[in-house]
């Protein structure tokens, strides 16, 4: 028999629902300032993920991002599992990255793993 669940926090998001697992498991330094990259979508809850003196949260959007990626969710979870190349989701138009601070996106990534 299924196990009822109750709705979702406001502060989680799909991919740390259950546990972070690995997801923090990236390699190299922590970036020296707080990086906030907002995730949006139309088919989705805009959520903006903070690295911050070595935590990582969830926030809603409201505070200044560095980056925001605008995504079509297929193509997205087709370029972070590497069946689609990240040029070919920009050029697309599906996966768009915009904000005052783009180039901060390496250090994020370096840290938050992601399973490509």
């Amino acid at each position: 028999m299924a196990e009822a669940r109750g709705p979702r926090p406001a502060s989680s998001i799909g991919v740390t629902h259950y546990g972070y697992g690995r997801l923090l498991d990236g390699h190299g330094p922590w970036p020296k300032r707080r990086v906030a990259v907002e995730f949006a979508s139309p088919y989705t809850v805009t959520r903006a993920i903070v690295i911050d003196d070595g935590l990582v949260t969830v926030e809603r959007p409201g505070e200044p991002a560095d980056a925001r990626i605008l995504f079509d969710p297929v193509t997205l979870n087709l370029m972070l599992f590497g069946r689609i190349s990240k040029a070919r989701a920009a050029l697309t138009g599906d996966v768009i990255v915009r904000g005052p601070r783009p180039w901060l996106l390496p250090a994020f990534f370096r840290i938050m793993r992601l399973p490509s």
